[in-house]
């Protein structure tokens, strides 16, 4: 399963090798997975998408993985037990999965999914609500300069005495802020954090 701080080494590894690249050929559900978010668009869609599109920058939130399709999408990884691996050459890749993006540089990316997980597209104006969404019940989130000692302290005082809680439990359900992450318009770079009420 991928977790923060696997989501934040692999956006900067896809940064370094797959940012800038077009993609000659997309196809997703080869290995078709009951598991596997999609989103709203059909497998025939998403190919015909983001051929011919250019990857651009890859940025990490939470346990997700958000990679531009430059100019109009955003693809989302992670959120379960995903392999996405580089390939240099096609002899490496694997024989079922559930992403492959061939580039016109003769490399792919692939993302094999066990368990569960995300290979879901959506418009770059659906981003932040998406995010929103998806993590309006998770807010404390470690690996970002907003998780301080004082931040974490004021979340364990806020739970119920007498109730026992595990670590998990704290960072993922209990928590009352809301971390996400703005891209610009111009660009759709990741800007900066900021923080929200939920």
């Amino acid at each position: 399963m991928i977790e923060f701080p696997e989501a934040i080494v692999l956006s900067k590894q896809l940064n370094e090798t797959i940012r800038g690249k077009q993609v000659e050929h997309g196809t997703r559900n080869q290995s078709p997975h009951k598991f596997a978010f999609t989103g709203r668009y059909t497998d025939l869609e998403f190919t015909s998408i983001v051929s011919g599109t250019t990857i651009g920058h890859a940025s990490s939130f939470g346990s997700l993985i958000c990679l531009e399709v430059v100019p109009d999408y955003i693809l989302i990884l992670g959120d379960g037990g995903e392999k996405i691996i580089y390939h240099q050459h096609s002899y490496t890749l694997p024989k079922r999965h559930q992403l492959l993006l061939e580039f016109d540089t003769g490399d792919y990316l692939s993302v094999s999914i066990s368990g569960w997980g995300s290979v879901r597209l959506i418009e770059v104006t659906e981003l932040e609500d998406f995010l929103l969404d998806r993590y309006k019940q998770s807010k404390l989130i470690p690996l970002t300069p907003e998780f301080t000692l004082s931040q974490f302290q004021k979340t364990i005082r806020q739970l119920p005495g007498q109730k026992k809680y595990s670590a998990k439990k704290i960072f993922y359900l209990r928590s009352r802020y809301c971390w996400y992450r703005k891209w610009s318009h111009s660009g759709y770079f990741l800007s900066q954090w900021y923080s929200s009420q939920a």
